[in-house]
């Protein structure tokens, strides 16, 4: 049980930081792409110049940093799994739900970074296919991980329940 309670609390110290820090580079970014907040000439973000954004690519850095705040949410579902750890609610249909949205999140978030990385090119005129295991592919192997965990819980669940009535 204290393996429980030192993964929570560094969960949580995660969760908050992100949360803050998230939350305050998303609207530091809106700042930037609509001309609130001055940068120096040669900011740049992702590689892309940020004075000559057209709206297309300003909706998609905006879109990136929403999905950004996914892994957040992803984070704050895992809180409230290790909470319910935490209560020695194992079978709970809550653990259940939230890993399988951590997982469809995760998956999200993956296909969100490799689009990003080709759309980069793209916008800076250079085509580049590199074959490499990054972000992108360990948040999908993650989200999948998840989803099949949430299945094994949902195997668990009937199991102990099947359990209890033979009992």
């Amino acid at each position: 049980m204290r393996k429980v309670k030192i993964l929570k609390a560094i969960v949580d110290f995660i969760w908050w930081t992100s949360f803050i820090g998230g939350t305050v580079l998303f609207f530091i970014l809106i700042g930037v792409i609509i001309g609130i907040i001055p940068v120096s000439p040669n900011f740049t973000i992702n590689n892309i110049d940020t004075e000559n954004l057209t709206t297309l690519q300003q909706s998609i850095l905006i879109i990136l940093n929403l999905v950004n705040l996914l892994i957040v949410y992803c984070i704050y579902l895992f809180r409230q799994i290790i909470h319910s750890f935490n209560s020695l609610k194992i079978f709970d249909s809550l653990i259940i739900k939230n890993f399988n949205k951590i997982g469809f999140c995760l998956i999200i978030v993956g296909v969100a970074y490799i689009l990003n990385n080709f759309l980069t090119h793209i916008f800076n005129n250079a085509i580049h296919l590199k074959l490499e295991f990054g972000v992108g592919i360990g948040c999908i192997s993650l989200g999948l991980f998840s989803i099949i965990l949430s299945e094994i819980f949902i195997i668990a669940k009937t199991t102990k329940q099947e359990n209890d009535l033979t009992i």
